[in-house]
């Protein structure tokens, strides 16, 4: 892959993930959707019957309102991650390096700088004759995409080389450089405990329960 096609290849790969998302979690929207719409109808209703002299109960009115602001936050949020949620890239291994939150965890919280200067990174690789990082991803297993297991040392080499040249890079982010030294750290300790990685596209943040107990029961690796 060329420095020119990372950032394709990374939408294309988040498309992929909203479709998938979109396709899991469809039943969760129509049930949001449904739940906000009666909802809002039995408010509407009510207040009409207020307005008409018409007293409702207190008790339907809480609970009207409270179903209207629980369907209204879950249908947000799904459409906020849907369409709206940052992406990063963080490691991926291929079994648990140690316990969250630990040394081990420390990459899977950053990398939004990683994602917005992927081309720009591939091109400094390039030029310091090492792997792009671009060849670490970004097939997800989660998405029933096959993962490109890489030995740590590899990845460990292009990131302290990164690291090393970014006065050679001048479009990068602004973060970068912290990004960096938290994927080092990490690539440091699979190395010593012999573990494979890859790197993955993450949409969304604050996730480090979603990835370390539910999706545990469907991937094959590990965050951390």
């Amino acid at each position: 892959m060329t420095a020119d096609g990372v950032l394709p290849a990374l939408l294309e790969q988040r498309r992929h993930q909203t479709r998938s998302a979109l396709t899991r979690r469809g039943w969760v929207l129509l049930v949001s959707l449904l739940g906000l719409g009666l909802s809002a109808l039995g408010l509407f209703a009510s207040i009409s019957s207020w307005r008409e002299g018409v007293r409702p109960s207190p008790l339907t009115l809480i609970l009207l309102a409270f179903g209207f602001i629980s369907f209204g936050v879950v249908l947000g949020a799904c459409l906020i991650w849907l369409f709206r949620a940052k992406a990063r890239i963080v490691p991926y291994f291929a079994r648990e390096l140690g316990p969250y939150p630990g040394e081990s965890a420390v990459a899977f919280g950053r990398g939004h700088d990683l994602y917005r200067s992927s081309a720009a990174l591939d091109r400094l690789a390039a030029t310091l004759g090492v792997r792009p990082l671009s060849t670490f991803g970004f097939g997800d297993d989660l998405y029933e995409q096959p993962v490109h297991w890489s030995p740590p040392s590899e990845g460990l080499r292009t990131v302290e080389a990164l690291r090393a040249g970014l006065g050679g890079c001048p479009s990068a982010g602004p973060d970068i450089a912290r990004d960096l030294d938290a994927l080092a750290s990490v690539l440091r300790i699979a190395v010593a405990q012999g573990v494979e990685f890859a790197l993955l596209l993450r949409l969304g943040g604050g996730d480090a329960q979603s990835a370390g107990v539910f999706e545990a029961r469907s991937r094959v690796g590990r965050f951390w």
